[in-house]
């Protein structure tokens, strides 16, 4: 089985794909040449990209990496709706990323709220975006400050993706009061018995 977490962003997006096991694969968007020019799978969002044309470029590189990487399931990280600036900007394209998994790519979706996912993370549904960087590595011996400026989002779309690996584990099989994963999910929310979003 294979799955992705995606933090999305008009100037940032990040994607980790996931399979059944744990060999991951990351994807990047960033503004900054210089390091997309260092990985494989990375896009360089450039000054010319504005408005219409950045959301057609996200959104078609998107769509090529849900036709390469064919996953069973998708979670993304909802709106935080406290933010300001952009969110106009940002719910135009996460109805079109939305719309195209479950509709084109019929894929079941999940969203997590911010708070959730740094809660299954970190332990505090408040933490600040940079503590999971740290936090991942501690938990999952897994470091991505190779990706520099773009580390905390590829961080933040693994921490999806493990928090959706852990959901669909947590419907297959009975869960144990000491289970590690009852403490950092179950208990958290309620996710393991709502139906995931299709059409």
């Amino acid at each position: 089985m294979k799955i992705l977490g995606i933090d999305l962003s008009l100037n940032s997006t990040a994607i980790t794909c996931l399979d059944d096991t744990n060999k991951h694969v990351v994807y990047f968007f960033t503004k900054i040449k210089s390091l997309s020019t260092k990985f494989e799978r990375s896009y360089y969002l450039n000054k010319d990209l504005i408005d219409m044309t950045r959301l057609n470029f996200v959104s078609t590189k998107i769509k090529e990496i849900l036709t390469t990487e064919e996953p069973d399931y998708v979670a993304i990280e909802d709106y935080s709706y406290a933010s300001v600036g952009q969110q106009f900007d940002i719910g135009e394209l996460g109805g079109v990323i939305k719309l195209m998994i479950i509709k084109e790519f019929e894929t079941p979706l999940r969203l997590y709220k911010p708070t959730q996912i740094k809660q299954f993370i970190t332990g505090k549904g408040h933490s600040p975006k940079s503590v999971i960087l740290t936090a991942i590595y501690k938990r999952y011996k897994i470091d991505f400050s190779e990706y520099e400026s773009s580390a905390d989002d590829v961080a933040d779309s693994y921490g999806i993706a493990k928090m959706l690996q852990t959901e669909l584990k947590l419907r297959e099989r009975p869960i144990t009061s000491k289970a590690i994963e009852k403490k950092l999910f179950l208990s958290k929310t309620g996710y393991c018995s709502a139906p995931f979003i299709t059409l």
